[in-house]
């Protein structure tokens, strides 16, 4: 069990961190990467894998099984269907669920391990469940960074599986997810104007990321990104009504500067956005870093206590 990066902020004229803190569980959405040259989107027996269709390593998820985490230890998935199933039953069993459950449920052509009995080598079709149930956290965060070339309707359709595991338990799903505005993440993740709006209202948050200028051409500012995204959100049309109660922001700690905190607070305060998520991604701020760049214990107390200093 993880204690996730989320904070319950309200919607008064400060926020304030003090108070006991929601615990959920964090799962990473397993991607499918299989060795199987010539594959398409949308392919039932295949997948692209990786960001522009390039062959990547499989996505092992480090929260719930790190004894995988080692240079001849990688996870494939030979189909969507198979790295979907992993990832719902991976959840099941932090939410209660017994083996024998989620064997019926989700087995067929998978093998299950606990972290201590896995395999070593090249892994695939294997499913390492969590060290621990966790039947009583507030709910489950769902890190969904795929990048595997499936199509929006193949995501809407996992993520209300998905949605309807999590709510099912009586617990709350909260969607983790890379800029809705970027060509090479959220695009391969199966996220875009056609479907955002309808994934927003099947969690009870997701959250928008901002980062560093420095990610985009152009030196895209914090509010810009915001905009993009929100646009992305409002559907093909523009027509589709955002649900800012149902919002949350993901800030990277790193490379962002104190107008950037500034901005983050003015956003969660004037849209009445409940959740902010810190993205460590580091912490440290290198070379790289635009002038401008502020401290993250600063960028931290700009936004919670707004000691932005201006």
């Amino acid at each position: 069990m993880y204690r996730a990066d989320v904070f319950w902020t309200g919607q008064s004229a400060n926020i304030t961190l003090s108070g006991s803190y929601e615990t959920y569980f964090k799962v990473w959405a397993n991607r499918c990467d299989p060795p199987i040259p010539g594959s398409k989107p949308g392919d039932d027996d295949g997948c692209i894998g990786g960001n522009k269709g390039e062959q990547k390593e499989g996505n092992y998820n480090s929260e719930v099984s790190p004894v995988i985490h080692t240079a001849n230890g990688n996870i494939v998935f030979s189909s969507y269907q198979l790295a979907d199933n992993c990832t719902l039953a991976q959840t099941a069993y932090a939410l209660g669920w017994s083996t024998g459950r989620i064997t019926g449920a989700y087995g067929t052509g998978l093998a299950f391990f606990a972290p201590s009995d896995a395999p070593n080598g090249f892994l695939q079709n294997d499913c390492i469940l969590p060290s621990d149930a966790a039947p009583a956290v507030e709910g489950v965060v769902l890190d969904y960074e795929v990048a595997d070339g499936r199509t929006p309707a193949q995501t809407t359709a996992f993520l209300k599986e998905f949605t309807d595991l999590v709510h099912g338990a009586g617990k709350k799903a909260v969607l983790y997810i890379d800029p809705l505005n970027s060509s090479n993440t959220s695009k391969y993740t199966g996220i875009d104007s056609s479907n955002a709006h309808v994934i927003s209202m099947m969690f009870d948050s997701m959250t928008l990321q901002l980062e560093n200028q420095n990610h985009y051409a152009g030196a895209l500012n914090i509010q810009d990104q915001f905009e993009q995204e929100l646009a992305v959100l409002k559907g093909p049309t523009g027509q589709d009504p955002v649900d800012f109660r149902r919002l949350g922001i993901t800030f990277e700690l790193s490379c962002t500067s104190l107008a950037d905190a500034s901005t983050v607070r003015s956003l969660l305060l004037a849209d009445h956005i409940p959740i902010l998520v810190w993205w460590r991604n580091g912490e440290n701020n290198p070379p790289s870093c635009t002038p401008d760049t502020g401290a993250v214990q600063q960028k931290i107390s700009c936004i919670v206590d707004g000691a932005c200093g201006h």
